[in-house]
């Protein structure tokens, strides 16, 4: 039996990855539209809401992958760590210097793009089965504190680091 998909999450899927695809292979075109460009540091653009659209993207399907009647499964795990290892693989082959077939593994970005995907579609799967699927009120209220949690962690985090290298201060 085929399962029914929301059409309307495919068309943002498809609209976030043609996002994605625009801003990395307009960042380093010369004359390229601004909106398309990471600023530097501080500022916004198109090309800054693609991550935040693939994890509403994220949350928005976990709900319909799972649920008391299709618990976690197998595969939900083995993409949280498949998602993390590919993310590695990438980044180490981007490091490895293959003419002089050199590689330091201090310059391998753990936390790149795909890991930190996987870690949130993980924690994601976690907060959803621990609240038992959505059903438990109180549980739903925990989670929700410990997600408030979290935010307020990122932000004092964010607003106590500082790298004078890309010219970021407090």
């Amino acid at each position: 039996s085929k399962t029914e998909r929301l059409q309307s999450l495919d068309v943002y899927r498809g609209l976030t990855v043609l996002g994605m695809i625009l801003a990395d292979q307009t960042y380093d075109i010369e004359g390229a539209c601004w909106w398309l460009i990471h600023p530097k540091w501080n500022g916004l653009t198109c090309a800054d809401l693609v991550f935040p659209a693939f994890l509403f993207i994220m949350g928005m399907a976990i709900p319909l992958a799972v649920s008391k009647t299709r618990p976690i499964k197998t595969k939900n795990i083995v993409r949280v760590f498949a998602l993390f290892g590919i993310g590695l693989l990438l980044n180490i082959i981007e490091d490895f210097d293959f003419p002089n077939r050199t590689f330091y593994l201090i310059l391998v970005r753990i936390l790149g793009i795909l890991q930190r995907l996987a870690l949130c579609y993980g924690i994601n799967l976690f907060i959803h089965w621990i609240t038992d699927y959505g059903t438990n009120i109180t549980r739903r209220r925990i989670a929700g504190f410990t997600m408030v949690g979290f935010v307020v962690l990122y932000v004092t985090l964010m607003l106590s680091w500082s790298d004078e290298s890309i010219g970021c201060t407090r």
